[in-house]
């Protein structure tokens, strides 16, 4: 609200105009908005009013809890009349986890008989908020900026107020993905699958076999031709936000039994047909005699 020599000045413009006689500087406390050419409008339609957010970006997925709130507020203070002004009052932004409204920006009105304790009408405002310990999850931000202004137009000066507000949403991410393999200690075949749950989703899998180079794989897989003996190997998995997760190293061994030679069974085979064949050559001799 103006103070009275405010309304004293605007009197002196505008009562040749309008006809206007001022009788009530006898009330208490008589604020402009009680003159009677003093009208509350609704915003001008053509007023341009604007929040910006930098940051956070919008459907963005952060890895950390420590984030910038950047915005700027802009209001457009040429408006088309023969006299009119705008101004902001206050900024404020809510955080979906936070209980509270936090405020910004706050004018705190003129001294008209302290020049120098005066507070200047904002058109614009910007400022970058470092919003620490951000819990985990899906959040949203929304600033608000409410402004006041006034305008002459026909026989009328008119006041009025607006709220101009923005959101973003976005998501803090900063847990790795949690990986199970559950494999055997020991197998009996070359061929051994690996096979693995997530718990959320992924954008980039890998496993390193006996601490060599990663391979990428696009799920459950099969390590082929594994030779005897003891082996390792560790998944990786990346979340959509690119935190890496671990099974860590699972150890297991292979052992696929050795062929019995076939050049030995041969040897046996024919042992034994010549073993069979002599025991027959005795038997018919015997017989004979």
């Amino acid at each position: 609200m103006k103070k009275v020599a405010v309304a004293l000045i605007l009197a002196l413009l505008f009562s040749a105009v309008v006809g206007a006689q001022f009788i009530n500087f006898g009330k208490a406390d008589p604020f402009p908005y009680q003159i009677d050419f003093y009208k509350k409008a609704s915003p001008p339609n053509n007023e341009p009013r604007d929040i910006t957010i930098f940051s956070p970006e919008n459907k963005t997925i952060y890895t950390s809890d420590n984030i910038s709130f950047s915005f700027k507020v802009t209001l457009n203070s040429t408006m088309p009349y023969i006299w009119s002004y705008i101004y902001i009052t206050t900024v404020y932004y809510k955080a979906s986890w936070l209980q509270d409204n936090i405020t910004v920006y706050k004018w705190s009105n003129h001294d008209l008989l302290n020049p120098s304790d005066d507070d200047p009408y904002l058109t614009e405002y910007s400022q970058e908020v470092n919003l620490t310990k951000t819990p985990e999850g899906k959040h949203n931000i929304t600033i608000t900026a409410v402004a006041e202004g006034e305008y002459y137009e026909g026989n009328g000066i008119y006041y009025f107020a607006l709220n101009v507000s923005s959101s973003v949403n976005f998501i803090i991410d900063t847990t790795p993905p949690s990986i199970s393999v559950p494999m055997e200690t020991r197998y009996n075949s070359s061929d051994v699958p690996l096979n693995f749950t997530i718990n959320e989703p992924y954008s980039k899998l890998s496993y390193m076999l006996d601490n060599k180079e990663n391979v990428t794989i696009s799920g459950n897989t099969t390590l082929a031709s594994l030779p005897n003996g003891m082996h390792n190997v560790t998944v990786y998995a990346w979340d959509v936000a690119g935190n890496i997760g671990t099974s860590g190293i699972m150890q297991f061994s292979v052992e696929v039994p050795k062929p019995f030679p076939t050049t030995l069974v041969a040897a046996a085979s024919g042992a034994s047909a010549v073993v069979v064949a002599a025991g027959l050559l005795v038997y018919f001799k015997k017989r004979k005699n």
